[in-house]
């Protein structure tokens, strides 16, 4: 068989045929989510937005950009917890994780100051106080003890 022959038996074949409806030369239909290159839906947001009455008029862009700054923000915890699972050395990214990747960011830990993460434990921390190693490497505290050698130092050096 020729190249023109296969060619022609494909397009016969990709016509679209004619259904109940009539024709289907129309475009496909595209959701508002493709059409932004989002991933999260917009119209659901849009949905939410225009019932919860946030404002008496929504534009339509304003889902988009809501959409868009929830996932990039999504993006950003996601990342940020791979890396702390994988310091870890777990695969499987858990509430702890993402808990611990939000509060060692400035940004982020601003933005969930007052949020609890259900399963998140608490951040690992050690006061320089309790820690031994660090305590005698610290440069030494002002006590009384601190002070009166000072107090000793200057009048020998005067």
């Amino acid at each position: 068989m020729s190249t023109e022959t296969k060619q022609k038996k494909k397009t016969a074949s990709s016509k679209p045929t004619k259904g109940k409806k009539g024709d289907t030369d129309k475009p496909e239909k595209l959701s508002q989510s493709k059409r932004a290159g989002l991933v999260l839906p917009v119209g659901r947001i849009s949905r939410q937005l225009k019932r919860n009455k946030y404002s008496k008029r929504i534009g339509r862009g304003a889902p988009v950009a809501v959409t868009a700054i929830v996932e990039n923000l999504i993006a950003e915890i996601l990342e940020l917890a791979g890396h702390v699972t994988k310091r870890d050395g777990k695969v499987r990214v858990v509430p702890k994780h993402i808990n611990i990747a939000i509060r060692n960011d400035e940004e982020l830990d601003r933005l969930f100051k007052h949020v609890s993460i259900f399963s998140g434990g608490v951040m690992p921390s050690l006061l320089l106080a309790l820690d031994k190693k660090k305590r005698a490497k610290a440069p030494e505290a002002e006590t009384e003890k601190g002070t009166k050698k000072k107090q000793k130092e200057k009048k020998k050096a005067k």
